[in-house]
């Protein structure tokens, strides 16, 4: 019986991102109202931190760049920067260049951040969590801004 609860808590962890169980449980109001900005972009480029920040093991946060198309909550410029820890590290989250995401992220100005802990609908595809965005902004009165995407 032991062995067959060993390799059940392994299979459910395994099937889950290396730090997902220390994060806590956060649901869609609480992602959002937690963030400082919530926003639809496009990935344009990621790189290690410029400052040569590093986690609490030592690893060097990334930065990435994002192209916002819409802002579903704060202020954000239509480009900004985001430090956040790398995947593979504690609390790491990977953002691709090219795909479209959504972000929660803390800060103001041109400094934000996030990581995976900043809950489940971080990263996600806009395409499938839109509506949600849409009635919680409604929901709070937040004012939705779009911005085009010239080439």
């Amino acid at each position: 019986m032991r062995a067959i609860l060993i390799t059940f808590v392994l299979c459910v962890f395994a099937t889950q991102p290396a730090n997902a169980w220390l994060c806590p449980q956060l649901s869609q109001d609480k992602q959002f109202t937690d963030a400082d900005i919530v926003v639809s972009a496009l990935v344009l480029n990621t790189e290690l931190a410029r400052d040569h920040s590093k986690n609490h093991w030592g690893h060097r946060f990334v930065e990435t760049d994002f192209l916002v198309k819409r802002t579903w909550k704060g202020q954000a410029s239509n480009e900004i920067r985001v430090k956040h820890p790398p995947e593979g590290t504690a609390f790491g989250i990977n953002f691709a260049y090219g795909e479209n995401v959504v972000l929660f992220a803390n800060g103001s100005g041109d400094r934000f951040s996030t990581s995976y802990c900043a809950g489940d609908l971080n990263g996600a595809d806009p395409e499938f969590v839109e509506p949600v965005l849409h009635f919680l902004a409604t929901k709070e009165n937040h004012r939705v801004y779009e911005f085009e995407v010239t080439e």
